[in-house]
């Protein structure tokens, strides 16, 4: 399938705008400030924010199935409009409710508190709006804690969800595998500028450590799992490797796409956006 004009017409965007450089300062250097929806995303998706341990936590309106959403960033980026769009999107088409939470990041918490806040903020969600369905979904460093997240609940006796569904996931920090390339299509990693983030993220703790790492695990509990990825993302080869050692996995490979194309504007994007829909409507 070629790529649609939509998605030739943002990646040239991106690339004028020097998208990957302006992300590659924060990646490298420092955190952005969190960003909240303003009024027209709030009106249009319905969206409500409630405040975990000083962070805040955005709820898309729904049906029962609950939708616990784990963004990227590389644990430098928060929510931004990107994410509201795309989360909201989701959220219409699909009928289900998403919790969206804005975790804490480096430099003001450390690796266990960033696990420990995400558990503490899945189970105040649960209790609070009582699910018929609970589905787990994540985005390249979110699809990491997504990953940890779920293999705690599935050795606890908590509620298990129905679905794990990672986009992108950054599964292997330690990014030695020579097979990670960056193509001329990539217009937001930069494998130098992520390694820096991924050092800040462990805080002096072994890249090739599980929490660290989910690739690394031997042992990972996971329900039905179901992985969207584009073959010209710079993590691809380790999002395979990571599908192959994990039999509970279904890889969906979308050709031509980069990084978490989803949240970009695209026809491709909406085209996984309605398959990610039929999984949470199942």
């Amino acid at each position: 399938m070629k790529t649609s004009i939509s998605h030739k017409l943002f990646l040239s965007l991106l690339k004028v705008i020097g998208a990957k450089k302006i992300l590659g300062y924060f990646l490298s250097r420092k955190r952005l400030p969190y960003s909240k929806p303003n009024f027209w995303f709030r009106s249009k998706y319905s969206i409500k924010g409630t405040i975990h341990k000083n962070h805040n936590i955005w709820t898309f309106d729904g049906n029962t199935t609950l939708v616990y959403y784990l963004h990227g960033g590389a644990f430098v980026l928060g929510l931004n409009s990107l994410y509201y769009s795309m989360i909201g999107r989701l959220a219409k088409i699909s009928k289900a409710k998403i919790v969206a939470p804005d975790y804490p990041l480096p430099p003001e918490h450390n690796v266990n508190e960033i696990h420990e806040w995400v558990k503490s903020s899945y189970i105040e969600t649960i209790a609070k709006h009582n699910p018929n369905n609970i589905i787990i979904m994540g985005d390249s460093a979110g699809g990491n804690l997504a990953i940890a997240l779920v293999d705690w609940i599935m050795t606890s006796e908590l509620r298990k969800p129905s679905n794990l569904i990672l986009l992108s996931p950054w599964v292997d920090l330690e990014l030695k595998n020579p097979k990670l390339e960056a193509n001329p299509s990539e217009q937001l990693l930069d494998k130098k500028d992520i390694q820096k983030a991924a050092i800040r993220f462990a805080n002096g703790l072994d890249l090739k450590e599980p929490l660290i790492s989910p690739l690394y695990h031997n042992n990972l509990k996971l329900p039905k799992t179901t992985i969207f990825s584009g073959d010209l993302d710079l993590l691809h080869d380790d999002i395979v490797r990571f599908s192959k050692k994990n039999p509970k996995v279904t890889l969906k490979i979308t050709n031509h796409m980069p990084h978490v194309h989803i949240i970009m504007p695209t026809k491709e994007a909406k085209i996984t956006l309605k398959q990610i829909s039929n999984i949470l409507s199942y």
